[in-house]
């Protein structure tokens, strides 16, 4: 019960946070290019915008709840629809939203176990969120095979002002640190000299590195 409460909690941050931002994004964008006389859409467009944010803050606040006395087990399983293969996708649609993004994948095909691939993805997903929110200029997004492992990096210039709905809950790094462990995996994160970096480390069979 505990493992199913937190990978729901997980999908709805990852899935539903990420598209709710690109809308309001979008959003925004319409509104400014509408004409002037353009009133009655322009109020339709700030009120979708209002209900894009009245989404965020009440699944901030599921996730919250999901989360109250979760004792996270190391062998939680994860089984999430996306994949390494879907990768590609994923930066497609930061790069739709404004993010520039440099990304070098190469890993050989059928190498990832499954549940590492899922993993994969959402730490690049929630490490190109950040970018996105606080970073500027250009993100780097690093996926390779090296010496039998799957190496991660996406590095990205902290900003000096925010992108995006909203600040965030603070819970996507607690759940990035959270899926990697879970597939016995090693995350490090670190902010200096004015770059923000993450990098994860896991063996293709997730096993421990």
């Amino acid at each position: 019960m505990t493992e199913e409460r937190l990978r729901i909690a997980r999908d709805l941050h990852d899935v539903i946070g990420h598209q709710v931002a690109m809308l309001s994004l979008h959003l925004g964008a319409a509104e400014i290019g509408l004409p002037e006389d353009a009133e009655s859409s322009r109020q339709a467009l700030v009120s979708a915008r209002s209900s894009a944010r009245t989404v965020v803050v009440e699944t901030q606040r599921i996730l919250t709840l999901l989360r109250l006395g979760d004792d996270i087990s190391d062998d939680e399983a994860l089984r999430p629809t996306p994949a390494l293969s879907g990768l590609e996708g994923l930066i497609a649609s930061f790069e739709s939203i404004g993010l520039d993004i440099q990304p070098s994948i190469d890993i050989p095909t059928g190498f990832v176990e499954p549940s590492v691939g899922v993993t994969v993805y959402r730490v690049v997903q929630e490490a190109l969120t950040n970018a996105y929110r606080h970073g500027e200029g250009t993100a780097t997004v690093d996926v390779r095979e090296r010496d039998g492992r799957i190496c991660v990096t996406v590095e990205n210039r902290v900003g000096h002002s925010l992108r995006g709905p909203d600040s965030g809950s603070g819970l996507g790094l607690v759940g990035m640190r959270e899926r990697v462990e879970s597939s016995s995996g090693r995350l490090t994160i670190d902010n200096d000299s004015g770059r923000f970096r993450v990098r994860a480390e896991f063996s293709p069979l997730g096993a421990v590195v």
